[in-house]
């Protein structure tokens, strides 16, 4: 093995450091239409800013009208198509509704950033009642 040290020590040597730069292919999902949940604010947010810079269009979807419309006007600054949906992803007719009018307006899916969610409020797991455990299992995983 080359990265063993000479000498008979069997304990690896760290392989010779590799310089790499990173640089995103521009607009990686040019024509693509992207949907972000819980896109309002934090990772969701920045998930559809960096969609919105390599050429997607960008359907945001989040509980929170008045964050969720300054976050499309963040998409739209980028020079990306973008919609805003109101929606709670725990209420399945609104998720129905909000794919509905993506569709209506863009016509197709092609990428699906699920990033809604939400926390116990409980603390240990073994101390959340049936209802709080419902409430998390509702949002983050039906």
């Amino acid at each position: 093995m080359s990265f063993l040290k000479k000498g008979g020590d069997k304990k690896p040597a760290l392989p010779p450091r590799v310089e790499r730069s990173y640089q995103p292919a521009a607009n990686r999902f040019d024509g693509k239409v992207a949907v972000v949940t819980g896109a309002s604010a934090g990772i969701g947010l920045h998930a559809a800013l960096a969609l919105a810079r390599e050429g997607a269009k960008v359907a945001l979807i989040a509980r929170r009208e008045a964050e969720g419309n300054q976050a499309l006007e963040r998409v739209k600054s980028l020079g990306a198509e973008g919609m805003f949906l109101q929606a709670d992803v725990s209420d399945a007719s609104q998720v129905r509704n909000a794919f509905a009018r993506i569709s209506e307006q863009f016509g197709c899916l092609d990428v699906a950033f699920n990033n809604a969610g939400v926390q116990q409020k409980n603390g240990a797991i073994a101390n959340v009642d049936e209802a709080e455990f419902d409430r998390v299992m509702q949002t983050n995983v039906k």
